[in-house]
């Protein structure tokens, strides 16, 4: 059976590889836990926390700066009037 675990972890091992690869190229953290052991839970939780929060505050500037009828690069959009209602 030592055979059989040794492969398994090296199996486990190469994916772990293959999900930090991951992670960095996404720009994410990888963080590995475990809610039996409970092990990094909390920093899981406080991370992905802080995670929502950048998002949410880059989509709340992103969404004033197309109010004032600016794009990201600072360029100035073409704005539209009112929109027409046809009853």
């Amino acid at each position: 059976m030592k055979n059989g675990l040794s492969f398994l972890s090296l199996l486990l091992q190469v994916y772990k590889e293959d999900i930090v690869s991951l992670a960095k190229h996404l720009k994410v953290p990888y963080i590995e836990c475990s809610a039996k052991l409970r092990m990094n839970v909390d920093q899981a939780f406080h991370e992905l926390v802080r995670l929502v929060r950048r998002f949410q505050a880059a989509e709340e500037e992103r969404h004033l700066q197309q109010r004032r009828g600016r794009t990201g690069d600072g360029s100035r959009t073409r704005s539209r009037g009112k929109k027409c209602s046809i009853l």
